[in-house]
């Protein structure tokens, strides 16, 4: 008999982190869709009203449940990766706590103004750079 597949924090983040961004996108995917459903049938019946329903869409309580979990799970992706990368004890491995800080953030930031969102932007976008820094140097370091 051969021996079980060992599961590391990586694989649980990436299974989180699928399974969050799937949530997210269906409700992304909805609003969309939807949205755009309600605009290009009030252009054909000249009835700008239609568009009220475009906040029912998006305040329903299954999809917003969805987003919210999605995000959840997102976040809690990042932070695994951030204590898998710190066990790892390699070079720049520290560097995934920023990383963890974008994904956490990505649900709060929806509830802030723009100036916010475009900090969590950077912050996010500084720490997916670091996190592939890191990651590159894995290869020098084990040499």
């Amino acid at each position: 008999m051969g021996a079980r597949p060992r599961v590391t924090l990586l694989t649980w983040s990436t299974a989180f982190a699928w399974i969050g961004a799937a949530g997210a996108a269906l409700y992304y995917g909805a609003e969309i869709l939807g949205i755009r459903t309600f605009a290009e049938a009030s252009l054909r019946r000249g009835d700008a009203s239609l568009l009220d329903e475009v906040q029912a869409l998006r305040e329903r309580p299954t999809a917003i449940a969805l987003f919210g979990v999605g995000l959840l799970l997102v976040a809690v992706a990042g932070v695994l990766a951030a204590i898998a990368m710190s066990r790892a004890r390699v070079p720049w491995a520290r560097t995934g706590v920023v990383f963890a800080a974008g994904l956490v953030l990505v649900l709060p930031q929806f509830f802030t103004p723009p100036a916010m969102r475009i900090a969590h932007g950077v912050l996010f976008g500084v720490g997916c750079l670091l996190v592939a820094f890191a990651v590159t140097r894995l290869g020098s370091h084990r040499r």
